[in-house]
């Protein structure tokens, strides 16, 4: 009887520190499931920014674009000035021509200063999104493991 007693104690021990454990498994195991929802969630999101940072950048190469085919229609538009100054005699003329080749300079001053300003904004989308596509690797590579 006593032996008996013993055993059921025993067992009750080894029962209580089984359900012990199984608590602890699965407090551990929401833990996991929250980690794993906050990082789907953080992936989603680095998704969408990454998404609209490709989507600026994109912009920016259509503006630059832009820019670059209104720089070479004014830099033509210089060089046939250049002909017309230098072809031409009449002082009155000349001066209006030079004036006229002043603005187009100008212009063209304005044109490679946008330029360079598209230029500056698309690399700094890339130094952005640069960290975003490392950490969405890891995110990835620890969705896999």
């Amino acid at each position: 009887m006593k032996e008996q007693e013993e055993k059921e104690n025993q067992l009750k021990s080894k029962l209580g520190e089984l359900e012990e454990e199984l608590e602890k498994e699965k407090d551990e195991n929401q833990k996991l499931q929250n980690k794993v929802k906050d990082n789907n969630q953080l992936h989603d999101t680095l998704i969408k920014v990454k998404a609209e940072l490709e989507n600026q950048k994109d912009q920016l190469n259509q503006k630059l674009q832009d820019v670059e085919i209104k720089r070479k229609e004014n830099k033509e538009e210089v060089q046939m000035m250049e002909k017309k100054i230098t072809m031409n005699e009449n002082y009155d003329n000349k001066d209006l021509l030079l004036g006229e080749k002043g603005k187009l300079l100008q212009s063209q001053w304005k044109l490679d200063e946008e330029k360079k300003h598209y230029e500056r904004q698309i690399l700094n989308i890339e130094k952005v999104m640069e960290p975003i596509e490392i950490h969405m690797m890891r995110i990835m590579r620890m969705l896999r493991k």
